[in-house]
């Protein structure tokens, strides 16, 4: 079983595509490979469509399953876009407008992008639209080593859409692919979780810098996103949440069995986990209790650990285990 690298608080779905979107999938499907231009993209898309929730759905679908992304550039820091030069005039939001634009240039010409490369250039399209979409900076968690870790630097950008007077979430960077490593090719794989994801979902790997993007109604604090376990996006599709404020660091002592407890899910499925020093999954399976619903696994190694939880073959969930003597 492989994790996918890219890529709560209430039992409510975090998925918010209702709408059938084949429709407008498989005619993407037969576009070009490649746009000459932003405005080539946006004007085959509105010649196609009409309704804007499926001239968003189009700009994603075709963004999502043609632009790579750039391995190479998040090794070595250059973001793909070290050959920009953009002349400064004075004009601070204007230089910062272009320079922008430029990165969404760069990433549909070249094909391949980081997270900067893919926002800008979903915000452009519709922008092109007359669409209102906005670049949002924030924090990302993927990463167990990340769990409790303080939050210094941005290190992501995703996007929000206004969609009839309501804003709506979308990642193109973690919806597109997969690399198993940062030094792998990269796979184009499509993970619908990451398309007008609801805010209770998303918040759990996804910190924005500015509060107001949480769009929750009691937005959480940058030290409580910090603790919560990594979520991968086959989560979403799992059917289990997990309880109000989980932590994602478990202490315990070797031999303990430790418990992680749920708000909803289902009794009957066999769920399955592995510690790193494991060489084979292990069954486990949920328990009801008083309306609660407990997974145990019991922790036979020392050291720190990292626990994954899997479901239907994927990885939804990652712990930090600290075992003590």
């Amino acid at each position: 079983m492989t994790l996918r690298l890219f890529f709560l608080f209430l039992c409510v779905p975090f998925l918010a595509i209702s709408n059938n979107y084949e429709y407008v999938d498989n005619k993407v499907k037969k576009y070009p490979k490649s746009f000459g231009s932003i405005e080539r993209l946006a004007n085959r898309i509105e010649k196609d469509f009409s309704d804007n929730k499926d001239k968003v759905r189009a700009a994603f679908y075709w963004i999502s399953t043609h632009i790579a992304y750039d391995n190479e550039s998040f090794r070595n820091g250059t973001n793909g876009y070290e050959s920009i030069r953009i002349p400064y005039d004075g004009n601070e939001k204007e230089y910062l407008y272009q320079l922008n634009r430029e990165y969404a240039e760069r990433a549909l010409q070249r094909k391949k992008g980081v997270c900067e490369g893919y926002s800008q250039l979903m915000r452009f399209v519709c922008e092109a639209m007359e669409i209102e979409c906005v670049v949002i900076e924030g924090y990302a968690k993927n990463d167990v080593s990340e769990i409790g870790k303080r939050l210094t630097t941005t290190n992501h950008a995703w996007n929000a859409v206004n969609i009839d007077n309501e804003w709506k979430l979308i990642d193109v960077t973690w919806a597109a692919g997969h690399s198993d490593t940062p030094d792998s090719t990269f796979t184009f794989d499509l993970d619908e979780n990451y398309y007008f994801i609801q805010p209770k979902g998303l918040i759990l790997s996804h910190f924005p810098k500015e509060e107001k993007w949480q769009l929750l109604d009691y937005p959480i604090s940058k030290k409580d996103f910090s603790k919560l376990p990594i979520v991968f996006g086959a989560f979403f599709s799992s059917n289990i949440s997990l309880e109000p404020n989980s932590n994602g660091i478990i202490l315990c002592k070797t031999g303990d069995v430790i418990t992680i407890p749920f708000i909803n899910g289902n009794i009957e499925k066999i769920y399955f986990y592995a510690f790193d020093q494991d060489t084979f999954s292990n069954k486990a399976f949920l328990k009801e209790n008083e309306g609660r619903y407990l997974l145990e696994i019991p922790v036979n190694h020392r050291g720190n650990l990292v626990l994954t939880i899997y479901d239907e073959g994927e990885g939804i969930l990652q712990f930090k285990v600290i075992t003590r003597k």
